[in-house]
């Protein structure tokens, strides 16, 4: 029930942005709240693989959070 409620949420979102790219918003803005979106459902996936068991994903995990943190302290 929870996970068709964050489809419905993700879903008006992406069709709330196509309504503004047509009232005058930059298209670039839509192409950014798209990328967060499947960014966002890429990193969720990740960790729960990595909480059933999937070792693959908490190195990718662990990866992503050096390779931010690198990022962040420069």
């Amino acid at each position: 029930m929870l996970a068709l409620l964050k489809i419905m949420i993700y879903l008006c979102l992406i069709i709330g942005i196509y309504q503004a790219v047509i009232l005058g918003f930059p298209a670039w803005f839509k192409d950014l709240i798209i990328f967060l979106i499947a960014t966002t459902e890429v990193i969720s996936i990740l960790e729960n693989s990595s909480i059933m068991g999937f070792k693959w994903a908490r190195k990718i995990i662990d990866k992503i959070n050096s390779e931010v943190n690198n990022k962040l302290d420069k």
